[in-house]
């Protein structure tokens, strides 16, 4: 039971901070930071699910925010991208090196890839279960890149697809370009 004014004013902006989707912070003021390793290894790769379900991963501007969750010694799958309706992070489990692995299951409703006419969409709905590789090193957790180890395609949502889409527009030069992503835009308009 909280006892004072102070510990009330706290809490609320312990609260609001929350709603606003900012850092959980101490009564003092300080960030509260993960302080297990399979809890720092979880939020690395939450962060890394919600920038590449918003995008980041399909154009150069948002790279370095991804990146910077990750040991660069690779460069992930790029295609197909997979269309996700929602995802779901799941526990971090310890492997016998040492590190640990991340599972997310994604709702895939959809695929973008292309072929030699260019962009299309396949409709096709199934769950898709990804493992993140995560490696720690004092305190400090990242998601393994390591071609041997990670191939996880985009995994964005309808709006993050459809925007690169739009911004795909200006660059497209061949009529059979031109015509392939008028036809993927329609059919996941739909």
């Amino acid at each position: 039971m909280l006892s004072s004014r102070g510990e009330i004013r706290v809490l609320g902006f312990i609260i609001f901070g929350l709603l606003l989707g900012m850092p959980p912070v101490s009564a003092r003021g300080e960030e509260i930071v993960p302080s297990t390793l399979p809890e720092r290894s979880l939020e690395i790769v939450k962060k890394f699910a919600l920038l590449d379900f918003e995008g980041y991963r399909l154009g150069s501007e948002g790279h370095q925010a991804i990146w910077n969750l990750t040991i660069e010694d690779g460069e992930p799958d790029d295609s197909p991208m997979y269309l996700v309706k929602a995802y779901q992070v799941l526990s971090p489990q310890k492997t016998a090196d040492g590190s640990f692995q991340v599972s997310v299951n994604y709702d895939v409703i959809g695929l973008v890839d292309e072929d030699r006419n260019g962009l299309y969409f396949k409709n096709e709905t199934f769950v898709d279960k990804e493992g993140f590789p995560v490696k720690c090193v004092d305190k400090l957790c990242k998601i393994d890149l390591n071609r041997n180890i990670f191939h996880i395609p985009p995994h964005v949502s309808k709006e993050a697809i459809l925007a690169w889409l739009k911004g795909l527009e200006g660059i497209r030069k061949t009529s059979e370009e031109k015509q392939a992503g008028r036809q993927t835009d329609a059919s996941m308009s739909k």
